[in-house]
């Protein structure tokens, strides 16, 4: 994938896949993706509060408040990797808006972990459409559902965005 999509413009990160669990195999393919485009972040949101395997913290359902303390893949709280000291990286809340059931709600309790951050500022990010066009004729392709998540960098100490 990487050796026919590296060129191409709309390529900005490069994903390890999703719900897929966290091990040797996901820490061997991000060291070999930023040795073969290390001009691109690499993501994944299945490592958990420790995974050295992503550029970016994605928690997929992730708490405001409360860490989730999952014996094989922890998941802190939203405000505790935002307090982290020393942390760089990006925060995006993976599917932090994503609704099964009557489930979605409480829109105001994430926006308000994210107090005062610096550029760029607080943003929606969503989006539909087709993520992939199989080569063979087939009857299928895959596509993506409503996403959406929000962006953030390190905390400041400004006014509140």
């Amino acid at each position: 994938m990487l050796q026919s999509h590296r060129n191409h413009p709309s390529i900005i990160i490069w994903s390890l896949g999703n719900e897929s669990g966290c091990g040797a195999n996901h820490e061997a393919m991000y060291h070999w993706l930023k040795r073969e485009d290390p001009t691109r972040p690499v993501q994944y949101e299945g490592g958990g509060a420790d995974s050295t395997a992503t550029d970016i913290i994605c928690p997929m359902y992730a708490r405001v408040e409360r860490d989730q303390l999952i014996p094989a893949v922890p998941k802190w709280s939203i405000k505790k990797w935002i307090g982290l000291p020393g942390e760089q990286r990006p925060l995006i809340l993976c599917e932090y808006a994503h609704a099964m059931g009557n489930s979605l709600g409480n829109f105001a309790d994430y926006w308000q972990a994210f107090p005062r951050i610096s550029a760029p500022a607080r943003a929606a990010l969503s989006g539909t459409g087709q993520i992939r066009q199989l080569k063979r004729p087939s009857r299928t392709a895959a596509w993506a559902g409503p996403t959406a998540g929000i962006l953030a960098t390190r905390q400041t100490t400004g006014s509140s965005a």
